[in-house]
């Protein structure tokens, strides 16, 4: 009888978790539809930035901010702004992340490194990250909090204490891959591929670029903040559906063990009954 008990009281935990993983993929698939309708505008705002940018640099083709085009010789300061989840259960996500991580200061030896941390798994995690080269930590990561994580990690760049900063977080190639990503926000790529187009500009060019490449760098974080809260859905819907058909098939496993065994206890007892006559 206590067999018995242990299986019934394991149908009904795996019930529980069955039950708890489906109603997580039910609700990252709602936000991931919400996400995707707002992701097109997002990407054609920052793309559309960068073209006015270039746009702006060819009628300027002197101006080069020390701001946005850093020497590394004279100021050899790294920053990481490291974008993970707040939750976990969404597979190998924050993983690779940290994989790419290492793989690039497996490089940087001798470089003195800045963090920025976002999410709730990079502020937990810190392996190998020195207290003091933390910078800032947002815990907050969600939809409603993108603004003002991009804000912030703009103008601690905007201080210009950093002759490189580099975004590392996960972008969606699918639905069903993610994938862990580097993308260098200062300094400035200096190719300029867009066709010259001669705009009359109230103000001279030189005093409208910074204004310009401050929204521009705003718009990357942005951007970048966005696609990994975008992968972040679609990658925990892909765990937790793998769960929840894992829990569906482990039922059925274990109904069939109690049903089993039941049975046999059953049949036992009837033996028992008859031979006793």
């Amino acid at each position: 009888m206590s067999q018995l008990i242990q299986l019934r009281q394991r149908i009904k935990a795996i019930e529980t978790i069955k039950k708890i993983t489906h109603a997580m993929r039910l609700i990252s698939m709602a936000t991931h539809t919400r996400l995707k309708n707002k992701h097109r505008p997002v990407v054609q705002y920052k793309d559309s930035m960068l073209s006015l940018f270039k746009r702006l640099c060819q009628h300027a083709p002197d101006w080069r901010s020390p701001l946005f085009f850093p020497d590394p010789s004279t100021n050899p300061n790294h920053l990481y702004i490291i974008i993970s989840s707040n939750k976990g259960l969404c597979g190998n996500f924050n993983g690779e992340l940290f994989t790419l991580l290492h793989k690039r200061l497996s490089a940087l030896h001798h470089v003195p490194i800045r963090y920025v941390l976002i999410g709730k798994q990079a502020i937990e995690y810190k392996h190998g990250i020195a207290h003091e080269a933390i910078l800032l930590t947002r815990a907050d990561m969600s939809a409603n909090s993108l603004e003002s994580i991009a804000l912030a990690c703009t103008q601690l760049i905007m201080q210009g204490q950093f002759g490189r900063v580099s975004l590392i977080g996960n972008v969606i190639k699918t639905f069903f891959k993610q994938e862990a990503r580097e993308t260098v926000l200062i300094p400035f790529e200096q190719r300029h591929t867009e066709p010259i187009i001669d705009y009359n500009w109230e103000q001279p060019v030189e005093e409208i670029l910074p204004l310009v490449a401050e929204q521009y760098l705003h718009a990357q974080i942005y951007q970048a903040l966005f696609e990994s809260l975008f992968a972040e859905q679609a990658a925990r819907f892909l765990s937790m559906d793998t769960a929840t058909r894992n829990a569906r098939t482990l039922l059925d496993e274990t109904q069939l063990q109690y049903n089993k065994t039941r049975q046999l206890k059953i049949t036992k007892e009837l033996i028992e009954l008859s031979g006793g006559f």
